[in-house]
């Protein structure tokens, strides 16, 4: 990308990407589901968002139970990331 605004762009296309393709636990998205997400949670807990995994409109404790229930590697789409 040419600009922040065009990487920006492209970050959350890939995000949405990857999340559709069955990590959407994957908050922040890097292919891995670990402590970054679990920060996104908790900086977002009792509002809609990002942290929202559920799509239930708020990020409570079921968004947290998800993303400790997807811990680890995000299979297949985690390739581009993880080494």
């Amino acid at each position: 990308p040419v600009d922040e605004h065009a990487s920006a762009f492209l970050a959350t296309l890939l995000g949405d990407l990857i999340r559709e393709a069955g990590c959407p636990a994957d908050i922040h998205v890097d292919g891995v589901i670990n402590v970054q997400d679990l920060l996104v949670i908790l900086s977002e807990w009792g509002e809609s968002g990002s942290g929202d995994v559920d799509d239930n409109g708020i990020t409570d404790v079921l968004d947290l139970l998800k993303v400790i229930e997807s811990w680890g590697v995000c299979w297949p789409v985690q390739a581009p990331y993880a080494e």
